[in-house]
């Protein structure tokens, strides 16, 4: 077979290469749309790379993007995240799969994050929905993001985010430059051979929702098996990946920098796809706000992020993150301005030497006694021996993951620092 991404290859991999490449979408008049469904199918895939299946109004206030990641061997992920509206108008997470870890990023602007370890398999078509609804007080629009998981055969909700609407229109909508990209984060292994096809299909409800139908693209690509498909890799690993699912999928037809294609068929929705985008689940509404600490009070000390619980682990000489363990509730004894936090499982009380915390009995030392520092949503808990705040190691979204004593970070990157207290009734 001709190596039909010779001239494509020569672009991408003796030039400076970009570590990623878009399909830019004809919403065929469609700019001011409220519900997008849409599928990714993963063909040929390596770590380090992200799929999005849509990113809308990139760059512009509340823009935002969804899509599936392979991160490394071992995991990969679904991610939804938005932009701030204004530099004083944050979104905000109001509702989440218990799954789903949320926090802030920055890097290409600022905003809201969500992700999800989403077991998907090359092959396998992914799909998701997002919608944009009125919040109830006609300031705000919230953002609803769903995924299929097909092992389970359920939707799940990964998450609502809140966005204020500050005077701008575009966050009501889902359009301004619509596109889906294929990027390699870590600028790695251009070489390997990476594939997907992707579908969107927008509307003003689930009812009206079309196919996009046209679409244009840089680096390579172009249509196969009517879809739009994004790839990299050189052309000799890229040809024996075409080959590979030819006989499934038919052959490719490639487009290149500014050139247009025929428009794919405009498959409507099946009816049973409608008809479950119709009953999809609502995930748990979030708490939004730290209760207060109090002495003699009992509460279950959460991640702001990652949403898992302090506990003892099982050996019980380190402290750890876990999700829904029932020794995860700790009483507070207030010992001058300070409070000594006790497990009121085993009634042992954290206590903090150097970047180190345990628990032990009760001894009065300042490492047993403990301030709550008020930040955001939640609070730093820091150690009036040390000095030092509890800090989720890395960040970690595993269960197990230590925290350990770490110096007080400010915002942005400190949110493995910040602690919701919820009051145990």
């Amino acid at each position: 077979m001709r190596p039909i991404l010779l001239a494509i290859a020569v672009v991408l991999f003796i030039g400076a290469p970009a570590h990623a490449q878009h399909l830019w979408w004809d919403l065929g008049g469609q700019e001011d749309a409220t519900c997008l469904y849409g599928t990714i199918t993963v063909l040929s895939t390596y770590r380090d790379i992200y799929y999005c299946g849509a990113s809308w109004h990139p760059g512009g206030a509340a823009g935002g993007y969804v899509g599936i990641q392979h991160n490394n061997e071992k995991e990969r992920r679904t991610i939804f995240s938005i932009w701030d509206t204004a530099p004083d108008l944050h979104p905000k997470a109001t509702a989440a799969d218990p799954e789903a870890v949320i926090s802030r990023f920055g890097g290409e602007g600022e905003g809201e994050h969500t992700h999800m370890v989403l077991p998907w398999n090359v092959g396998e078509k992914i799909e998701y929905f997002l919608q944009k609804q009125k919040g109830e007080d006609g300031k705000t629009t919230n953002v609803l993001y769903y995924i299929y998981n097909r092992g389970t055969k359920r939707w799940r909700h990964v998450a609502t985010i809140r966005c204020p609407i500050g005077g701008q229109r575009c966050v009501e909508t889902i359009g301004g430059g619509l596109n889906s990209f294929l990027e390699n984060f870590s600028g790695k292994e251009k070489e390997r051979p990476k594939l997907a096809l992707y579908g969107i299909w927008l509307g003003n409800s689930i009812e009206e929702m079309k196919p996009l139908t046209r679409a244009g693209g840089d680096g390579t690509w172009g249509q196969l098996d009517n879809s739009y498909f994004l790839a990299e890799g050189t052309a000799d690993k890229l040809d024996a990946v075409f080959r590979g699912v030819e006989r499934k999928y038919g052959k490719p037809v490639f487009g290149g920098e500014g050139k247009k294609l025929e428009p794919i068929n405009a498959n409507p929705l099946s009816p049973e796809v409608v008809k479950a985008l119709k009953e999809l689940p609502r995930a748990e509404p979030l708490q939004e706000n730290s209760d207060v600490p109090r002495d003699g009070a009992t509460y279950v000390l959460r991640n702001i992020s990652t949403r898992k619980e302090i506990v003892p682990d099982r050996d019980r000489t380190k402290i750890v993150q876990r999700a829904g363990k029932s020794n995860a509730a700790w009483k507070l004894k207030a010992v001058g301005d300070c409070f000594v936090i006790a497990n009121a499982t085993n009634g042992m009380v954290l206590d903090a030497s150097a970047d180190q915390v345990t628990q032990r009995r009760l001894n009065g030392a300042a490492g047993q006694a403990w301030t709550f520092v008020k930040e955001g949503d939640g609070y730093y808990i820091q150690c009036k021996g040390t000095g030092r705040v509890l800090d989720l190691e890395g960040g970690s979204i595993d269960d197990g993951a230590r925290i350990l004593m770490w110096d007080m970070k400010k915002p942005p990157g400190h949110l493995n620092q910040i602690w919701m207290l919820t009051l145990q009734k």
